[in-house]
């Protein structure tokens, strides 16, 4: 079963000072899944301590809707803004949130994403055509046992202009930021102090 808090499929969820704690998917999304989600928006508040197969906190992900020959898919789109994400363990992929889909978005502009766990993206998870827009925030302390420990990005798109990628640990590589067949621009922002074998900072592959 997906979304062990909350799942929110095609419509828009506001989590104003919310506390979301302690929840367990079987499948995906610890805290809250999204099937289609036209907006979840996070402020203020925490969500932590929750687990999860692949996003412990938020698993967000397109939804394909089927009707007669008419195909419609659905795309979600995550916003954080002054929440704490944090302690949450998944035992696969994305610690804190996974996000997953061509035209799908994760925007961070404040708030802090720390101490989640994961095999691979111990914090944040983008991948297959999402965008990630990091504006502000901080991104510290997450760790994964494989590679990506604060951030993992796979055939996705990521615009930095601001936030820190501080502190964060992959065993193998990417300790700060995996990416992986992305397009990646950088205007700001900080990546320091993170620790791995291979690209302690930034880890870039084709």
């Amino acid at each position: 079963a997906n979304g062990g808090g909350v799942f929110v499929n095609r419509a828009k969820a506001y989590f104003n000072g919310t506390t979301l704690s302690g929840n367990e998917a079987k499948g995906n999304g610890g805290a809250i899944y999204g099937a289609g989600a036209a907006l979840i928006e996070l402020n203020k508040g925490q969500i932590s301590g929750n687990k999860a197969i692949n996003g412990a906190g938020i698993y967000a992900t397109i939804n394909t809707v089927k009707s007669g020959n008419t195909e419609t898919i659905y795309y979600s789109n995550v916003n954080v803004n002054d929440i704490t994400i944090s302690g949450n363990a998944a035992a696969t992929n994305g610690g804190g949130i996974l996000l997953i889909g061509e035209q799908s978005t994760l925007t961070m502009a404040s708030g802090t994403i720390s101490g989640n766990t994961a095999k691979n993206a111990g914090g944040i998870l983008v991948q297959t055509g999402a965008t990630f827009n990091l504006k502000g925030g901080k991104i510290s302390a997450n760790n994964a046992s494989v590679g990506g420990g604060g951030v993992y990005m796979s055939t996705a798109k990521l615009n930095m202009d601001g936030g820190s990628i501080t502190g964060n640990a992959g065993k193998s590589n990417a300790g700060g930021m995996m990416l992986m067949r992305c397009q990646a621009t950088i205007k700001g922002g900080t990546v320091s102090a993170n620790t791995a074998e291979s690209g302690a900072g930034i880890y870039i592959s084709g």
